[in-house]
């Protein structure tokens, strides 16, 4: 039975790598990842590289975006259905959002600003910044994420995960809601907390 739902922010609740791409200067819609460039994974910096004939290095492409970029990430066109949907399935007490930083104080403040500005009250205060998202897996835990390698990592902990469909993953084409909705009906919930 799963009574924990952990939520990936980045791509999941929102639209992180189309808008970085975005911003960046490239022509490509901020909220959809049809002309993502899935042959560059989720390295963005490659993307933007690709597209745009730069030649940024990891850091200097991520470590160097503004808060506001990362405060003003549009949400996904699915993010407040699923955020209703796992508050009906184990209570409001136990969905969390789940995210990974890169080492930058505007990244954190950005993402702080993001979850106030698109969050219901009852998620503002329930999240786990940390690269390590297997740190909090358990038998009773369900990860949504974009990536391979934190599905990979938290199931090996014994929890469960649902893989939204993205460019740089296996599922790449598949409707990531459609997914996401067929995937829940697998599992046993059990509410522990006030809906």
């Amino acid at each position: 039975m799963i009574d924990t739902i952990y939520l990936d922010l980045d791509d999941v609740c929102n639209t992180l790598a189309p808008y970085v791409l975005h911003k960046a200067g490239c022509s490509i819609d901020p909220t959809s990842y049809k002309f993502y460039p899935r042959e560059f994974g989720f390295a963005a910096h490659e993307a933007v590289n690709h597209l745009l004939g730069t030649t940024f290095t990891w850091d200097e492409f991520w470590l160097n975006l503004p808060q506001s970029t990362w405060a003003t990430v549009p949400t996904t066109d699915f993010f407040y259905r699923l955020v209703e949907t796992c508050r009906s399935l184990v209570g409001e007490e136990n969905v969390f959002l789940a995210t990974a930083p890169v080492k930058s104080p505007a990244c954190l403040a950005g993402k702080m600003e993001w979850i106030l500005e698109h969050c219901p009250p009852w998620l503002q205060g329930q999240f786990s910044i940390t690269t390590h998202k297997a740190n909090v897996a358990r038998s009773s835990a369900l990860l949504i994420d974009d990536l391979d390698t934190n599905i990979t990592s938290f199931c090996a902990r014994y929890g469960w995960g649902i893989l939204v469909p993205r460019p740089w993953n296996h599922l790449a084409g598949r409707n990531p809601q459609a997914w996401i909705a067929d995937r829940l009906k697998q599992f046993q919930f059990t509410t522990r907390g006030p809906l």
